[in-house]
């Protein structure tokens, strides 16, 4: 009884039933369609579920596309971790430290790959 009372519970909001509804109608109806499937979870009045559609379609579809280049601006990514850090200031309480590290060791690698772009930048010559 007391290893439940100290157990910390993670809620996955992608174990949504309703959530799971959605993505297999996207699934379905759009199976490769990138732009489509954005634009279905984009229509969802639900923010959390447009919100989880949307990192959870990106998340697949740049797994399916490693090592691709692609330019992008220091401006997007300033967005990106500004949302990161809005998700971040506002995650469930007592989560294991695995979920944390997890995500900062992942985080840190990105974080290591751009500062070393930036830096080569602004460098001169």
């Amino acid at each position: 009884m007391l290893s439940k009372f100290f157990k910390k519970e993670i809620i996955r909001h992608d174990e949504n039933k309703e959530f799971m509804n959605l993505w297999c109608e996207v699934q379905e109806k759009y199976p490769e369609d990138i732009e489509k499937q954005l634009e279905f979870f984009r229509k969802q009045e639900n923010a959390q579920f447009r919100l989880l559609g949307e990192i959870t379609l990106m998340q697949g579809y740049l797994a399916n596309n490693l090592h691709q280049k692609i330019d992008t601006s220091t401006n997007d990514l300033e967005f990106l971790f500004r949302s990161l850090l809005d998700l971040a200031r506002h995650a469930q309480k007592n989560l294991p430290d695995g979920v944390h590290d997890y995500n900062f060791y992942n985080l840190d690698l990105v974080v290591n790959n751009i500062l070393k772009k930036v830096d080569k930048e602004k460098s001169p010559g």
